[in-house]
């Protein structure tokens, strides 16, 4: 995608549309970045499973209501989407698209 500081809003407006209208492509995404998305939540969710394991194991109810049932929800949750994350992986039998540097877009795979 063209740099607004380099080409303006309208152009890059543009070029959205284009993509849209000629491709059927919202926006392009780098697959590098796409995974390291996915690896920054299964991190993030790892931790939240933990500590949901630890509170669920010193459920002390010291404060007179019963937090079990939010806990049990949060690592249905936590189970649910780590199970959920090697759908969203991307395969290598996806169809790629790149840009080349005179704005050409160009599809492969599949």
């Amino acid at each position: 995608m063209p740099r607004l500081r380099d080409v303006g809003a309208a152009v890059r407006r543009g070029y959205r549309k284009r993509l849209k209208e000629e491709y059927g492509i919202a926006a392009l995404y780098p697959r590098r970045g796409i995974k390291g998305s996915l690896i920054t939540v299964v991190i993030l969710l790892i931790g939240l499973g933990g500590i949901v394991v630890y509170n669920i194991n010193d459920v002390n109810n010291t404060a007179g209501w019963e937090p079990t049932f939010g806990l049990y929800l949060a690592a249905g949750l936590v189970v649910v989407a780590l199970t959920g994350v090697p759908l969203l992986w991307p395969s290598k039998s996806a169809e790629i698209v790149y840009m080349d540097k005179e704005g050409n877009i160009h599809r492969s795979g599949k």
